[in-house]
């Protein structure tokens, strides 16, 4: 095949590249959110103060949970649904949006969304990036 580079990396090769995750330990709550919620770090890494990084996250809501505030970053956040369904409430507390498995969204920052709550729980893989860094694989 033409345009492939052959690389020797036998050190690489020592350790299976994919592993299982445990999903039922290692979750951390977000400050500012209930207990409910819980987020497990996968790569890299956000630096606010310098506007700069990208991160890879799970995030898992249990059943039940809500967030009553209105959330907005400074940096984008991409999102797709793996498993249940997060309900985006409007500003009388009624439904305005079922967000459910393969869903996904690209949100610019400061982009307004939110209150959430999920009846039958919710997880969802993020990835975040200061716009500068570029999408991963840009």
């Amino acid at each position: 095949m033409t345009g492939l580079v052959k690389v020797a990396a036998p050190d690489l090769l020592a350790e299976p590249d994919f592993g299982a995750l445990d999903l039922d330990a290692g979750w951390s709550v977000p400050p500012g959110y209930p207990e409910g919620v819980g987020v497990k770090h996968l790569s890299g890494a956000l630096h606010p103060s310098r506007r700069r990084g990208r991160r890879t996250t799970l995030t898992r809501w249990l059943p039940g949970t809500q967030v009553d505030h209105v959330l907005a970053h400074d940096y984008v956040e991409e999102v797709l649904v793996l498993a249940g369904e997060l309900l985006w409430l409007g500003p009388d507390g009624r439904i305005a949006q079922r967000i459910g498995r393969h869903a996904y969204v690209c949100r610019a920052p400061g982009v307004l969304h939110g209150p959430f709550r999920t009846d039958i729980g919710f997880l969802s893989i993020e990835f975040c990036y200061y716009p500068e860094e570029g999408a991963p694989g840009d």
